[in-house]
């Protein structure tokens, strides 16, 4: 229940006892209309959450992998089950990357015919490396915003991120942190090689244990 829902409910009983203490025909009236209001805000988003399907598919636009930065085709499909229509439903697709839980797209369907489907199709940048998983959450507060129901979809769809490619710049081995060095490096001769040392760039990888 949303605050303003529950401001509603506490106005309605407040409006009752007033009708029923002083007997005025407009007080009801006005009591009547509000418990009607009421009675809507609560069914139709409890209709409209309970009769949806969902699906989500993604395809990365470029080849089979998908690294940072590139597009992501998106589809989202909601399907109405029921014989009734779906009135203002927000679907959003809630992203989280590993464990970092990042914002959700949200789309918003003003109304689904009874035993129909809708689809949107959109395109998203992929975010940093790793698994990215989507889950769907419908949610609606039809028609007066005062009370709300979500629905949450337990399939999810993941799918891997590779990091981009990306180039060092070289600099001066002093002043220049963190970047390449330009002076040469030993490099390893053929033979045996006795003890241990760091690894310098050129050795050879057999070397390495």
């Amino acid at each position: 229940m949303k605050r303003r829902g529950l401001l509603a409910v506490v106005l309605a009983v407040v409006l009752f006892g007033l009708a029923d203490y002083t007997g005025e025909l407009w007080v009801l009236a006005a009591d009547s209309v509000l418990w009607g209001v009421l009675l809507l805000s609560i069914l139709i988003p409890w209709l409209s959450v309970g009769s949806v399907d969902a699906s989500l598919d993604l395809v990365p636009k470029k080849g089979s992998r998908l690294l940072e930065g590139d597009e992501i085709s998106l589809t989202l499909e909601l399907r109405n089950r029921r014989p009734w229509p779906i009135f203002g439903l927000t679907a959003t697709a809630q992203q989280s990357v590993d464990d970092s839980v990042g914002e959700g797209l949200k789309f918003y369907f003003p109304f689904i015919s009874p035993r129909s489907s809708m689809q949107l199709d959109c395109a998203l940048a992929s975010t940093r490396f790793g698994r990215a998983t989507f889950r769907i959450v419908a949610t609606s507060d039809a028609p007066f915003g005062l009370f709300r129901r979500s629905k949450r979809f337990s399939k999810e769809v993941s799918i891997l991120v590779l990091p981009a490619p990306r180039e060092l710049a070289r600099g001066d081995s002093v002043t220049g942190e963190g970047r390449l060095s330009e002076r040469a490096f030993p490099t390893a001769r053929e033979g045996e090689v006795a003890g241990s040392r760091p690894y310098s760039v050129g050795d050879p990888a057999r070397h390495i244990h």
